[in-house]
């Protein structure tokens, strides 16, 4: 009796072991999801893309975030130690982001988001971007200048406009490029305010004034988004009329705003991570030229200072904030 119970336990055991062992293999590691960024302002958006594709941090998808707080200066050491988790593909915000994620890894499949990741040496073409990265791209510099042009058409008497810029984006100088060429058409003159760190935000709009210039403009950079709330302030305490990359600022009660919606690029990076945790390849993935635009006017903030705003201009109004 006691030798057969024990040959009983034993099968008992051997089976349960086979059951867990079953049981191990058919638990495959989550897919890991790298995420750099020069602020935490996209993580949210990138965030709710993910969920909109159905992943759920720590349920279906292992994301591991790391965020500068000030600037540009620690994402090449946060890149490294990035790469050090092993993720299956790290999505970058941003060029300052894209760039410290590319000289970080060559073998991690990358999505970047750029506004010009030919100049920037991301991508070899945007039909085949070679390498391990592919990506979105939002031809920031090019849409700095059109505002430019937005601008003036809203105030034509405005001549001197100051132009915040962060000289660490590393698309500074040909975003630079292209609205010094812009104003010079234009005949109007650019105050430059460059402002390369977070702390360094508040001392800098202190120069804002109806003194120094005329209008404002500001440059497509995440740093200089991270503080939309102390830009938008500052340009409204000065009385001075300013355009901005994007949409938080005149949600803010800032003036105007013309671009690429930030839920288009968000989902956008989000749809690329997807495609390559299911096994494509970058360099088959051709990099997606966003080209959805949206120009939305604060009409109050409009009547506030004054502004009457052409009915060319209105024309072309996607949304009118009143």
């Amino acid at each position: 009796m006691i030798l057969r119970f024990a040959r009983i336990s034993y099968l008992v055991a051997a089976v349960t072991a086979l059951t867990g062992l079953s049981q191990a293999e058919d638990q495959s590691p989550l897919p890991r999801v790298g995420v750099l960024l020069a602020t935490d302002r996209s993580q949210a958006g990138l965030r709710q893309a993910l969920n909109d594709l159905g992943y759920v941090e720590g349920k279906n998808i292992v994301v591991d975030w790391r965020i500068a707080s000030q600037g540009y200066e620690r994402l090449q050491a946060l890149a490294a130690d990035l790469v050090q988790s092993k993720p299956d593909v790290i999505l970058a915000g941003g060029d300052g982001a894209s760039r410290a994620a590319m000289q970080a890894t060559k073998s991690i499949p990358l999505v970047f988001t750029s506004g010009d990741p030919i100049v920037a040496g991301y991508a070899k073409s945007l039909s085949h971007p070679g390498r391990n990265a592919t990506g979105v791209y939002v031809p920031s510099p090019q849409l700095t200048a059109k505002r430019l042009e937005l601008l003036m058409e809203l105030v034509p008497r405005a001549r001197r406009i100051v132009y915040l810029g962060n000289p660490s984006n590393p698309l500074a100088e040909l975003e630079l490029e292209q609205v010094e060429r812009a104003a010079k058409a234009l005949n109007v003159q650019l105050v430059r305010l460059d402002i390369r760190k977070r702390d360094e935000i508040n001392n800098a709009l202190k120069r804002v004034s109806r003194k120094t210039a005329d209008a404002g403009l500001v440059s497509t950079d995440v740093v200089l988004a991270s503080a939309s709330e102390e830009i938008v302030r500052a340009f409204r305490a000065a009385r001075l009329p300013a355009v901005y990359p994007w949409r938080p600022y005149v949600e803010q009660g800032g003036l105007m705003y013309y671009g690429v919606p930030l839920q288009e690029i968000y989902r956008s990076a989000a749809l690329y991570a997807d495609r390559i945790l299911k096994g494509a390849k970058p360099n088959d993935l051709p990099v997606e030229e966003l080209s959805k635009f949206e120009l939305v006017l604060n009409m109050r903030e409009a009547e506030r200072l004054g502004i009457q705003v052409p009915q060319s201009l209105r024309a072309r109004v996607t949304e009118a904030i009143r």
